[in-house]
């Protein structure tokens, strides 16, 4: 596995004072660890994104801290991001011990054909995305495939208890019976027709409550209460 290495910038400023950075395409950042202090930084977002794209939350990335001589093992924990532009606001590294356990989501990746779905026109349904897992930083995997070869009729389903995972290296925190996957049969959609009015369920209108021309409707009462 290529070893992931990123270069960071010891920060002294805060708050609002960031915004002239992050223009320059420089992002705040923080190393926190819960034998150290947390430390600020800042990173390059074009180098950060190169890294990122590789290592996601699972790889060990080795941060290069102007001013120290020994590279810091992290994992890449949280990114906030503007909700409009989607530009990087602003990053949290965990510092890890490459000696001891650590928990992490790892992604699911459906792989395979699934024969329920070619021989009976089942839909493979997929009830989870990820899962949690501890293991060493260096043993954590960049994903966990999910083979639905092995839904052959409809109504088969696969659960976390059975992955085929290493499970001396890592070891799964899911509870074992949850489902990842099922082949179901497709249900056709009902159309629900609207019952068609007939002119016995139209009530006429007496005259006296006839709008006079040209005079405006008396507004309905709304019984709806206004958002707060």
């Amino acid at each position: 596995m290529e070893k992931l290495t990123l270069a960071v910038q010891k920060r002294d400023l805060f708050g609002k004072k960031v915004k002239k950075n992050r223009s320059q395409g420089i992002i705040p950042a923080n190393i926190f660890c819960k034998n150290i202090d947390s430390l600020a930084i800042s990173v390059k977002l074009p180098d950060f994104k190169l890294v990122s794209n590789k290592a996601g939350e699972t790889q060990v990335v080795y941060l290069k801290v102007a001013g120290e001589t020994t590279d810091r093992p992290t994992l890449i924990t949280n990114i906030q991001y503007n909700p409009v532009s989607d530009q990087v606001l602003h990053v949290d590294f965990h510092q890890v011990d490459l000696k001891e356990k650590v928990t992490a989501n790892i992604p699911l990746e459906l792989v395979g054909e699934a024969p329920a779905a070619k021989e009976f026109q089942a839909v493979v349904v997929p009830n989870i995305s990820e899962i949690e897992v501890e293991a060493l930083p260096t043993d954590l995997p960049e994903k966990i495939e999910v083979d639905v070869s092995v839904l052959k009729q409809i109504g088969d389903s696969i659960k976390v208890s059975d992955l085929q995972i290493n499970r001396v290296l890592i070891e799964i925190q899911t509870d074992p019976e949850t489902i990842i996957v099922t082949a179901t049969s497709q249900q056709a959609e009902e159309v629900i027709a609207a019952p068609a009015t007939t002119t016995e369920e139209v009530e006429a209108v007496p005259a006296a409550e006839t709008p006079q021309s040209g005079a405006a409707p008396e507004a309905e009462k709304s019984t709806t209460k206004p958002k707060e």
